[in-house]
């Protein structure tokens, strides 16, 4: 296959060829064999790839987004805090008969 068939396929592909030029190449896919052999060849290379890297694309997209919703919300630094025991205060008034305890 040359250089030139492959841009032919690629532009008739991405639909780039005008109506007259379409035309001819669906002619010549018809009565050429071996042209719409290579055709189909490029076609299913071309398609294998097109799914292969835009599934890739998405993957990287998806990965992004992920991320950014991670650093958003999973990510904030944590305060650290101190647990202190609890202290304990006993306040007894003998004098007028009350006992006063008290818990913090």
């Amino acid at each position: 296959m040359n250089e030139e068939r492959y841009i032919l396929f690629d532009q008739y592909l991405q639909g780039e060829l005008n109506v007259d030029e379409k035309n001819n190449f669906e002619k010549q896919l018809s009565e050429d064999s071996e042209l719409a052999s290579e055709f189909e060849s490029f076609k299913e290379i071309h398609f294998q790839l097109e799914n292969k890297f835009g599934i890739e694309q998405q993957r990287e997209v998806f990965e992004e987004n992920l991320t950014k919703i991670s650093n958003k919300y999973f990510n904030k630094k944590k305060n650290k805090v101190a647990s202190l025991k609890p202290w304990y205060f006993a306040v007894a008034s003998i004098n007028n008969h009350y006992v006063w305890i008290v818990f913090l």
